[in-house]
């Protein structure tokens, strides 16, 4: 690891917020407070799915549960229980209070015991993130950044007097509940969002919605008018016995649907009297990068396309026949 600034650098030059203190407040080293201790490195060949102790490593920090178990001796100031603040010493930096199984403290997690009745623990949860945050940002690493427990324990954390930490640690209490039940709230309208689209498009589709707008309007054309047009256009642009054949074939079929159900000027319609063509997209490989990007399926998202994660082509064949949009002519 390469710190871009020692640490009370990154701390004073910083514009966040969250690393200011109080003119009145004191900083104080991590260290100073609490005992970081770090991983021990059990052997891998322990490793296993079926037998013996749950084994924290730094891939499950933030998942509060273990996929690894470790069959083999070990020390027990090793063992890390639930309530404990531990760090991922490569990478995010991520910080955590462990809500999973008791387990041992893997190599590259460091567990923070704190050791001071000056530090109130919970109020040690809400700040350290955000000087782990500077320090990661202030990291310079050729592959994965790497925190050592010697840094850890240099950060200058502040030291409000015992009863304002206690006073700060209720205020964020409070105002934490209310932005979660707000989420509860807010995670509550995408579902009624979508029954209430549901239910638009139900009266859209059955006419409901513009029944009004009929009233107002009784002379509109009626669909099977619209129909005939498109199909005359099409016998028109057929250029050969066959082609207006299949023309007339797909015109003479009659819809299965009721349209009885419909407003009197509508009726179901199969979808090929309405369309021209029906085409397959190309099947050739697209690259990482060419001249045009090539839509796929995962490009289609809820209706929409999505922009991100795409191909491309520059076979000109491909992006003459395929393009986007097609050129329709009636």
């Amino acid at each position: 690891m390469a710190l871009a600034l020692p640490l009370h650098e990154i701390v004073e030059k910083s514009s966040n917020p969250l690393l200011k203190i109080h003119p009145t407040w004191e900083r104080i080293q991590l260290a100073e407070i609490a005992e970081i201790l770090n991983g021990f490195a059990f052997k891998s060949a322990k490793f296993n799915k079926s037998k013996g102790f749950p084994l924290l490593r730094i891939r499950d920090i933030l998942n509060n549960s273990t996929a690894c178990l470790y069959d083999g001796p070990y020390d027990p100031a090793y063992i890390v229980k639930s309530g404990d603040y531990i760090i991922g010493m490569d990478g995010n930096f991520n910080f955590a209070k462990w809500e999973g199984p008791v387990a041992l403290l893997n190599q590259r997690v460091c567990k923070i015991t704190i050791q001071s009745n000056k530090f109130i623990p919970k109020f040690l949860e809400y700040v350290l993130p955000s000087y782990l945050k500077a320090i990661n940002e202030n990291t310079s690493s050729v592959t994965v950044k790497h925190l050592s427990s010697k840094s850890v324990g240099e950060i200058p954390i502040p030291l409000p007097p015992l009863s304002e930490q206690n006073r700060i640690v209720t205020k964020l209490e409070a105002l934490l509940a209310q932005v979660n039940r707000s989420k509860d709230h807010l995670a509550k309208v995408p579902p009624l969002m979508k029954q209430f689209r549901q239910s638009v498009l139900a009266a859209a589709c059955s006419g409901r919605l513009t029944e009004d707008w009929r009233r107002e309007h009784p002379d509109v054309e009626p669909a099977r008018k619209i129909i005939e047009a498109i199909s005359q256009r099409r016998l028109k642009q057929a250029n050969t016995p066959t082609k207006k054949q299949k023309i007339k074939d797909i015109y003479s079929q009659r819809e299965e649907q009721d349209s009885d159900l419909l407003p009197q000027s509508w009726e179901y319609v199969a979808i090929d009297k309405l369309c021209e063509s029906f085409q397959y997209g190309t099947s050739k490989k697209s690259m990482p990068v060419g001249k045009i990007p090539v839509l796929r399926m995962g490009n289609i998202q809820n209706g929409e396309i999505d922009w991100n994660d795409l191909v491309y082509t520059s076979d000109e064949g491909v992006i003459e026949k395929y393009r986007y949009p097609l050129q329709i002519k009636w």
